[in-house]
C-alpha cells in the first residue's frame, strides 16, 4: 500500500519504553516491534473501506452494551454511512485510516457542523491497542477541527464501553452530559 507522505506518519515500537519524535515521525518504543503503521486521510467517498473495522467496534460494543444490545446488533453498516454522508453534505467529514502492511488497523471518523467538531467513530484492532495508533488518528482529527476554528468538541461513548474514558480524559474530553434514550421494548 502506497501512503501519501504530505500525510504520513509512522509509528515503529521497540521493546524499551521510550517515546521520541523527531520532525512528524513518531517513534514509540514499547512491547511490540511494529514497522510501516502509515495514516491516510481517505475521504467521505471511501467510507467502504473503514467497514470490517466498524463492524468490529460493533461486536465489541454489543458484547458491553448494558441496555441497547439488540439495537448494535441489529445496525448496519450502511445506516452508520448513510449518517456520516448527511453529516458530509450538511457541513465536513473527515476519514482517517491507520494502515499495516496494507491493511486497515485503524480508523478516526470526525465532522464539523454549525461550528462543532465531532468525534463520529474511532477504533484500533486489540492486537495495535496501547501503541499510539489511536492517539495519532485523533490528535489528526482535533488538529483538523481546531484549524477550522470549531467552536467546541464533543464525543460520545457508549455505555458498557467505560473502559475507553481513560484515552478520552487523555485527549481532554471529560463527562459533561449523560444523555438517557427511551428503550422500545
Amino acid at each position: 500500500m502506497h501512503c501519501d507522505l504530505t500525510r504520513m506518519t509512522r509509528i515503529t515500537r521497540e521493546r524499551t519504553g521510550k517515546i521520541s519524535i523527531e520532525n512528524n515521525l513518531i517513534i514509540q518504543k514499547g512491547d511490540l516491534k511494529m514497522t510501516g503503521i502509515c495514516y491516510i486521510e481517505v475521504g467521505a467517498q471511501n467510507l467502504d473501506r473503514i467497514k470490517p473495522l466498524w463492524e468490529k467496534l460493533m461486536e465489541h460494543i454489543k458484547l458491553r452494551s448494558t441496555y441497547f444490545r439488540e439495537w448494535f446488533r441489529t445496525r448496519t453498516f450502511d445506516q452508520r454511512k448513510a449518517e456520516l454522508l448527511r453529516k458530509a453534505a450538511e457541513g465536513k467529514l473527515r476519514v482517517d485510516l491507520a494502515i499495516d502492511g496494507g491493511r486497515g488497523i485503524g480508523y478516526c471518523v470526525s465532522s464539523i457542523s454549525y461550528g462543532v467538531g465531532e468525534i463520529d467513530s474511532i477504533f484500533v484492532e486489540d492486537s495495535y491497542r496501547l501503541s499510539g495508533i489511536g492517539s495519532e488518528l485523533m490528535k489528526r482529527a482535533l488538529s483538523w477541527m481546531e484549524n477550522d476554528q470549531v467552536e467546541r468538541i464533543k464525543l460520545a461513548a457508549s455505555i458498557g464501553n467505560e473502559e475507553v474514558l481513560p484515552f478520552y480524559r487523555s485527549h481532554g474530553f471529560l463527562p459533561k452530559h449523560i444523555l438517557l434514550e427511551l428503550k422500545k421494548e
